[in-house]
C-alpha cells in the first residue's frame, strides 16, 4: 500500500512531563490519507497532547510521528502542515502562518467542497 500526502501514523508514541510518568503511553495509530478520526475519551486521558504533538506544539518523549511516511518529530507545526503545497494538516496554530496564507485559506475553504485539496498560497 502506498503511502499518501496525508496519511498520519503513531508509532509507539510515549509522552511524559516529568520524566517518568507517561500521560501517553505507548499509542499505535495509522489514519489513511483523507480518513476522519475522533479521539474520544475521559478528560486528562492524553486526546489534546496527542493532537498538539500531530500538529507540532509538543514533541512525544519516545516514539515516531510519521506524515505522508516523513518523520516530522522536531519540525515546527507550518513545516508538517503541507506536502506538495497542498494542506495536510488544518489544526495548524494561527501564529505559525503568515497573515496573507490565512486570508487566502480561509477564502478557499469557504469555497471548497468537503475533502477538497487546495494550492498553497
Amino acid at each position: 500500500m502506498a503511502v499518501e500526502n496525508g496519511s498520519i501514523e503513531l508509532a509507539g508514541i510515549v509522552k511524559s512531563y516529568d520524566g517518568t510518568t507517561p500521560v501517553v503511553d505507548g499509542v499505535n495509530l495509522k489514519i489513511s490519507d483523507r480518513a476522519y478520526c475522533c479521539f474520544l475519551g475521559p478528560s486528562g486521558c492524553g486526546k489534546t497532547t496527542i493532537l498538539r504533538m500531530i500538529a507540532g506544539h509538543e514533541d512525544p518523549t519516545h516514539g515516531e510521528i510519521l506524515i505522508g511516511g516523513q518523520d516530522v518529530v522536531g519540525l515546527a507545526p507550518v513545516e508538517r502542515a503541507y506536502r506538495d503545497d497542498v494542506p495536510v494538516l488544518r489544526a495548524v496554530s494561527a501564529s505559525e502562518c503568515p497573515r496573507q496564507h490565512r486570508l487566502r485559506l480561509a477564502r478557499a475553504w469557504r469555497g471548497a467542497q468537503d475533502g477538497a485539496r487546495l494550492p498553497m498560497p
